[in-house]
């Protein structure tokens, strides 16, 4: 795929959802040429995350800034506790964003994280070809799309990524110093995309699952 001049947005549930997810990409795509945006539509609501959401926000902010792309906290954000009921609303919230994007990120439908689901949902719902026909890639997030009893995330696009855009992840990772845990380490998110490099015939590698691709 040619990324030069291309706009691309991530539509994620939480912030680090974009770094842990396509973070690789994202950073290849800027570096590249491409224009690159991150929508959040939700807030997260348990209470530690509610009682650190300033500092959430700061934090999505310096790993964009890292990554070399735009974030964008939408005005009016769904609880995520409601996420699930609220697809519709959060379809016509990010529409706008996915009008103005060649490629739409997102994540996989079956992660284990109802919220992750539901922005799934809301991006289908945002993308009906006979309406809006994008290019939607799914990305994988550990400890959500890894965790469920069954596995669904069947990875059929590998982006491959140099060195610095390894870099550029852990170091945008390392922003989000609340959230960094077994499985989610800026060293955990380097050794995967050694994993999907290794399967893709490359030393780094994010991997997607295409859900939509259309050819102009």
């Amino acid at each position: 795929m040619e990324l030069k001049n291309k706009k691309i947005v991530a539509i994620i549930a939480h912030p680090d959802d974009e770094t842990i997810g396509c973070g690789g990409f994202l950073s290849k795509a800027a570096r590249q040429g491409a224009t690159c945006k991150v929508i959040l539509p939700l807030k997260r609501t348990n209470q530690r995350e509610v009682n650190n959401w300033i500092d959430q926000i700061s934090h999505f902010h310096l790993a964009c800034n890292k990554l070399g792309v735009t974030p964008v906290v939408l005005d009016e954000l769904v609880q995520d506790d409601v996420a699930t009921i609220s697809i519709q609303k959060i379809a016509a919230s990010i529409s706008e964003h996915i009008n103005w994007a060649d490629v739409v990120l997102c994540h996989w439908k079956n992660d284990l994280h109802h919220a992750h689901k539901a922005i799934a949902n809301a991006v289908e719902l945002a993308t009906r070809p006979f309406r809006n026909a994008k290019t939607v890639l799914c990305f994988e997030v550990a400890t959500s799309t890894d965790q469920g009893f069954e596995n669904s995330f069947s990875p059929n696009c590998f982006v491959f990524l140099d060195e610095t855009d390894v870099n550029n992840k852990k170091i945008a990772m390392e922003q989000y110093n609340s959230e960094i845990f077994q499985g989610r380490t800026p060293t955990d998110l380097e050794n995967q995309m050694r994993y999907r490099g290794s399967q893709s015939g490359s030393e780094y590698a994010e991997a997607f699952v295409i859900a939509r691709y259309f050819i102009t």
